[in-house]
């Protein structure tokens, strides 16, 4: 990992994909950064939570990673643009997925970072889930330093985590799961959230 523009939190992990693809602003992957991940099939209220979280995150001086997918992902992505946001992709660069987010990806391409270590041309099928794709989020997504203030509210050990039920977040919960391990911040928001 000599390459000057390769992320250094990707390169800190114990095994850095050893080729990536990026399109956009590339010195947003050395900012410090959260991941707001969550359910593809949202409340009104958790889309409502994400987007809150991911604005005030951002006036914060972080930048909102996550996967693009559908629900909370693509809302935390959109209201994340103004201050920057990256998005890890379960496909190739050039491969728009989930396909009514074209524009999304377009403006992440343009205004954020898009990040994939899939060649150009993979199409993501349902077997290939889920992705390497959680494990790189999380190294991208460093946050704070340990030990430091987060802007997120629930805190332990420097990492930032809301939960939604008993064991976490369903579906959201693999996305996360490697960065808790590296105490590092990861934000689940669940699907059906009252707030």
């Amino acid at each position: 990992m000599t390459e000057t523009r390769y992320p250094q939190a990707l390169a800190a992990l114990d095994a850095p994909p050893p080729l990536i693809y990026a399109r956009g602003r590339l010195p947003l992957l050395n900012r410090p950064t959260v991941a707001v991940v969550g359910s593809r099939q949202c409340s009104a209220a958790g889309a409502k939570l994400a987007r809150h979280f991911a604005v005030e995150l951002g006036r914060a001086g972080y930048v909102v990673a996550s996967g693009l997918a559908r629900g909370i992902d693509s809302v935390a992505h959109a209201a994340a643009l103004e201050h920057g946001t990256v998005a890890v992709l379960a496909g190739g660069i050039d491969v728009v997925y989930p396909p009514e987010h074209k524009a999304l990806q377009a403006a992440i391409g343009e205004r954020g970072c898009l990040l994939t270590e899939m060649p150009v041309g993979f199409v993501p099928r349902g077997k290939d889930f889920p992705p390497p794709q959680p494990h790189h989020l999380g190294g991208v997504a460093r946050g704070a330093d340990r030990g430091g203030g987060t802007p997120v509210g629930h805190a332990r050990n420097g990492a930032a985590c809301r939960r939604a039920g008993p064991g976490g977040v369903r579906g959201a919960r693999p996305s996360t799961r490697p960065a808790r391990r590296r105490d590092q911040q990861a934000l689940e928001i669940g699907g059906h959230v009252g707030w």
